[in-house]
């Protein structure tokens, strides 16, 4: 069913869609945006610094090289970067370090919600409402 043709400012806006979410780590909620798909790009980009892939197209076999440390540090760095582009609503402007100064764990729960604004999951749900794996499995039963 469709709902219509949207013009080009009404898709140039998805980014301005802003939510709140609670971060459980701050005891409170905070607003995010969604990331374009432009800025989504450049966090894998930073997200993957470190990292090297070596072989030929045409070989099977793969190696990739990463700086376990380098690999973790770039991750956070991007992390921070995106959350800090994510929060950056509302006439407020935040900075990565400023994103890193929160406390453990915030950042990582924050750029969670970001991820899934920016890119909903299609997780499917039986007449209950609970998320079901691909294999019927309910989500719950693979915690620990």
């Amino acid at each position: 069913m469709s709902e219509g043709v949207l013009s080009k400012a009404a898709i140039l806006k998805g980014t301005a869609h802003v939510e709140e979410v609670f971060i459980d780590q701050l005891g409170g909620s905070v607003a995010i945006r969604p990331l374009s798909d432009g800025e989504w790009a450049d966090f894998e980009a930073k997200m993957l610094t470190g990292q090297r892939v070596t072989g030929t197209n045409a070989s099977a076999a793969r190696e990739i090289e990463f700086d376990v440390g380098t690999t973790n540090h770039a991750f956070h760095k991007a992390k921070c970067w995106a959350v800090a582009l994510a929060m950056s609503v509302n006439g407020e402007k935040w900075q990565p370090g400023e994103v890193a100064q929160l406390p453990a764990g915030a950042p990582s729960a924050i750029f969670a919600e970001v991820k899934e604004l920016t890119q909903p999951s299609e997780k499917k749900t039986d007449e209950d409402g609970q998320v079901v794996t691909p294999e019927g499995h309910d989500e719950d039963e693979f915690r620990s």
